[in-house]
């Protein structure tokens, strides 16, 4: 997770450079921009377990959920009712997202959009 986080947020950060703002008249405010403050956030939550014991965070388990999504061609709807059975059944389960949507604002954040492209019933041509 740590690797995929800076893969996605690195390019925003490397261009900036780096100087000392101490002498200026009005030296900008410190702390983190709502963009900073959001990539902090997925840094922690890539870090913290979903329950004591357990090997997955609740970013690695979207992803996984995502993949699985793609691979199987499961509707939105599917997956929407299958993270509703997991808010069940794991130990704080009700930290995870309620519904599809939720986990697609989550997921959305690393950069990991999709754009549909449309084809023929036939899938013999694309529009």
């Amino acid at each position: 997770m740590s690797q995929l986080l800076h893969d996605a947020f690195y390019h925003m950060y490397d261009d900036i450079p780096m100087t000392d703002t101490t002498n200026l008249p009005n030296p900008p405010v410190s702390g983190p921009n709502l963009e900073a403050e959001e990539f902090y956030k997925l840094v922690e939550d890539s870090k913290k377990p979903l329950w004591t014991g357990c090997e997955l965070t609740l970013l690695t388990l979207l992803v996984l959920l995502f993949n699985v999504k793609s691979m199987n061609k499961w509707s939105d709807k599917s997956l929407g009712d299958l993270l509703g059975i997991l808010q069940k059944a794991i130990p704080n389960g009700k930290e995870l997202p309620k519904i599809f949507y939720e986990a697609k604002k989550i997921i959305s954040k690393f950069g990991l959009g999709y754009e549909s492209i449309h084809g023929c019933p036939n899938d013999c041509e694309l529009f």
